[in-house]
């Protein structure tokens, strides 16, 4: 069962969300742990997590993603426009990027390289297998 405080913070993310309130979202989200991101993001809808990652600047949703399992990421992904998944995928650190593209398929993942800068889309080309 949720706590009192686990409600709290998920309205107040809803809340932000629907004030498109970018400075309160950012700072919230820079204290929020993993699990706490996670069940935040469980119990937002679709959109409300499509409009969170567009008040979002690219690099703050791929620091967010970081914090998440690869799937869950995936499932984020997934629902935004090529160019922004493009932008935040650019973003990620290490083997990230790889690792939640190889949850695309083949065709979606193209989609988002062609979209990248040539040398990291060649780069996460050789990580994922995809020529």
């Amino acid at each position: 069962m949720e706590s009192i405080d686990e409600k709290r913070q998920w309205h107040y993310v809803e809340e932000l969300i629907d004030r498109s309130d970018k400075e309160g979202i950012r700072e919230f989200f820079d204290k929020a742990g993993s699990d706490e991101i996670a069940h935040i993001l469980s119990h937002l809808n679709n959109d409300q997590r499509v409009r969170l990652v567009e008040l979002q600047t690219p690099l703050q949703t791929a620091e967010m993603i970081e914090e998440l399992h690869e799937s869950y990421s995936y499932g984020l992904l997934e629902q935004l426009s090529v160019e922004k998944t493009a932008a935040i995928i650019g973003e990620l650190k290490s083997n990230d990027p790889a690792d939640i593209l190889g949850d695309f398929n083949e065709e979606d993942a193209r989609a988002v390289m062609d979209q990248m800068d040539n040398d990291e889309a060649a780069d996460l080309r050789k990580l994922i297998g995809y020529r």
